[in-house]
């Protein structure tokens, strides 16, 4: 029996001198890890900027696409702006002002409460900017985040032609998604029709849902898709506004 003991000893000694195969991965893998799983093409960053938008009450969201998101996604609003005491949460992961605690869950009214979406997005991107304003500001403020959704400048402009924001607002600049995943970036291009296709689906659930929003979709060489505010929630109302739309056909794929 001792020498069995012995034995085993003497096995655990080695296996502990040799090099250990798995290692813990470096945080800034893992954050690219977590964040493709929540952003997995143009598609998934448009849908996170927009339910920011849609969770600041805004009346009016357009989306600005540059070639086909590849190079840039721009969406603005008239939502309420994002607090001055909020410019340095906003954007970190697990970060969030609407729950505190897992028992809060089931009181949540808005699209987004985990705090992921918009840090994966910084992520993700080569280049964050975001311009807000809130109802008590006298200007408009410009933030540059970094890959951990932290801001590395800021900014007052006094007065600015990069914005439409007038009393309130919030307009998020995104540059560069995907340039760090080659494979997932080639993708991409080789599929641009098809995530334009699933971004105006996508557009059209939010404007039946949300009917009294002004939606404003810019995708060139695509024709501009707007979809006026609505009150009338019927059929035969929605229907005319579509039609009423630029050329729908564009944004569909055969």
């Amino acid at each position: 029996m001792e020498e069995e003991r012995k034995m085993i000893h003497n096995e655990e000694e080695e296996e502990m001198e040799q090099e250990t195969k798995i290692k813990k991965l470096p945080e800034e893998t893992v954050r690219k890890l977590k964040s493709e799983v929540v952003i997995k093409d143009l598609v998934s960053v448009s849908k996170e900027l927009i339910e920011n938008s849609l969770d600041a009450s805004s009346e009016k969201i357009s989306i600005n696409l540059e070639k086909q998101g590849l190079e840039g996604i721009t969406i603005e609003d008239d939502g309420k702006g994002i607090r001055r005491g909020d410019y340095y949460s906003f954007g970190k992961i697990n970060h969030t002002s609407k729950i505190s605690s897992f028992l809060e869950i089931d009181l949540v009214q808005t699209y987004g409460f985990r705090g992921e979406g918009f840090s994966s997005v910084c992520n993700l991107a080569r280049e964050v900017r975001v311009f807000t304003k809130t109802m008590e500001d006298q200007f408009v403020t410009l933030l540059s985040l970094d890959k951990k959704g932290e801001v590395i400048s800021k900014s007052t402009l006094h007065q600015s032609n990069d914005t439409n924001i007038q009393s309130q607002g919030t307009k998020i600049i995104i540059k560069g998604v995907f340039e760090t995943q080659p494979v997932r970036r080639e993708y991409l291009k080789k599929n641009t029709s098809q995530q334009s296709k699933h971004l105006y689906d996508l557009i059209i659930e939010y404007c039946l849902i949300q009917p009294h929003i002004h939606f404003v979709l810019n995708d060139p060489p695509k024709p501009l898709f707007e979809k006026k505010p609505c009150k009338d929630t019927k059929v035969s109302s929605l229907k005319k506004i579509f039609l009423e739309s630029a050329s729908i056909s564009e944004y569909l794929v055969e």
